[in-house]
């Protein structure tokens, strides 16, 4: 299991994520792509949140290891609850370009994506486009300190479990885990000859 933990690390290392950040998420249900469901306050949270601490994120249920390509986090303090965009924005210094709703110049732009997920696809692009950052990292001290990160869409974490098994039982391929086109946090195929990684590249990479 330790070579298969290798080569799963050397495998999301081509593919942009980062192995020596592992992040922790903990949840009672199973799951396999982040949504947008109410919090323990009842709030609806477009973000996901994952916490450096193992032991933070198993504070609420079974918690899991994840890579992450996030590579332009924004530093801002705790929100609790209530993540507002409109506040992250004026918290950063910047003023939005709709001040009533910050993410409604971007709606439009994913109309085909399935139920609340446009909210998550509008909260990216509007952190991508006005505030220059792909995700929040703050200091979790509610939770018992240390940065946790909060991120907009699924597909930017992946599971670092060194073997994944699909919806059948079967385990998936290791050159089919990682490509950021997917929300499956299980697995996401890009094939070499579309940009992906090739089984040569991965070998000489190896070597």
């Amino acid at each position: 299991m330790a070579e298969a933990q290798r080569l799963r690390d050397l495998h999301g290392t081509v593919y942009g994520y980062n192995p020596s950040l592992p992040l922790y998420h903990g949840s009672i249900k199973k799951f396999n792509e982040f949504k947008i469901v109410p919090n323990l306050e009842g709030y609806v949270d477009y973000l996901s949140h994952f916490s450096i601490n193992p032991s933070i994120a198993s504070k609420f249920g079974d918690s899991r290891r994840f890579y992450t390509n996030v590579k332009t986090p924004l530093r801002v303090t705790d929100q609790g609850a209530t993540w507002s965009p409109l506040r992250l924005a004026n918290e950063l210094g910047i003023q939005p370009r709709n001040v009533k709703d910050p993410l409604e110049p971007y709606w439009r732009e994913f109309e085909d994506v399935d139920g609340r997920g446009i909210y998550k696809e509008a909260n990216r692009k509007f952190m991508e486009e006005e505030l220059k950052g792909d995700a929040y990292v703050y200091d979790n001290v509610v939770e018992g300190g240390g940065d946790s990160y909060a991120i907009p869409v699924s597909r930017q974490v992946k599971l670092a479990d060194a073997v994944t098994y699909d919806d059948k039982g079967v385990r998936i391929p290791l050159g089919e885990r990682d490509n950021f086109k997917s929300n499956d946090i299980r697995y996401g195929w890009l094939p070499w000859f579309l940009g992906g990684t090739s089984a040569a590249t991965l070998y000489n990479i190896n070597k």
